[in-house]
């Protein structure tokens, strides 16, 4: 699967079938689809897993990481589940 796929799945709103791609082609190695992967979790508001994938494939960016933190935190402390 290419990643021009998961962009177009992105542009067109198929944020699933994006992520899916975007996953798939993370885990081979490629570490724009990371970043992709990443964004389109901040997308579906899943900032657990978006922290995760940073961290894990994604170029340090100390900035970005501080900001997904701060919205997994308001999230969290939204929904009741922060502590």
């Amino acid at each position: 699967m290419e990643r021009e796929l998961a962009d177009d799945y992105r542009r067109a709103g198929m944020i699933a079938d994006a992520a899916e791609a975007y996953r798939t082609l993370a885990l081979a190695g490629d570490d724009v689809a990371a970043a992709g992967l990443r964004d389109v979790l901040v997308d579906q508001k899943r900032f657990d897993e978006a922290v995760r994938v940073h961290r894990e494939r994604c170029a340090p960016d100390p900035r970005l990481l501080a900001h997904l933190l701060a919205a997994q935190s308001r999230a969290e402390r939204e929904s009741g589940e922060g502590g």
